[in-house]
Parts: C-alpha cells; structure tokens; sequence
C-alpha cells in the first residue's frame, strides 16, 4: 500500500523507529517517487560504502525531513507500507 508522504507521516515513521526513506533513482519533473522507510542507522550510513553512491537512490533521512521540509516539498513522494 502506499501513501503519500506528508509532516505527520514523517513523525509517525520517526516514533516507530524508521530513520530514511529510500528509492531508486527518481525521475525530475512531476513524477511521484516512491520511498520504502529504512531504520538504518543513520551515522553509519553516512560514513559507510552506500554514503559515496548517493547518484544510485533518493534518500531521505526523516530526522532532516522533519526539520527542513514544507508540506509542499513532499508532494512528489509516496511511502510504500
């Protein structure tokens, strides 16, 4: 099922551990992204092997989402769940 990604479903992944949303490569445009939730750790990743291919998926992590995103900036997402 997927759902489309807004502020409160950001905080309900958070609360339920999740830490990034991840996908392949999102096309540019208006297309809708599709992002599978994760709970990797976050420092991990970011100093780990996935960090230096970020070209091969669209990642968010939800703790930055959280405190930089508009509503409007979440409009080209769905989760899948």
């Amino acid at each position: 099922m997927e759902q489309q990604l807004t502020i409160p479903l950001l905080k309900q992944l958070h609360a339920e551990g999740y830490t990034m949303l991840v996908s392949e490569p999102c096309a540019g445009g208006g297309e809708t992204c599709t992002l599978t939730p994760q709970k990797w750790d976050v420092e991990e990743f970011i100093t780990g092997d996935l960090a230096k291919k970020p070209e091969d998926f669209e990642l968010l992590i939800i703790e930055d989402a959280l405190l930089d995103c508009a509503a409007r900036d979440l409009d080209r997402f769905k989760v899948a769940l």
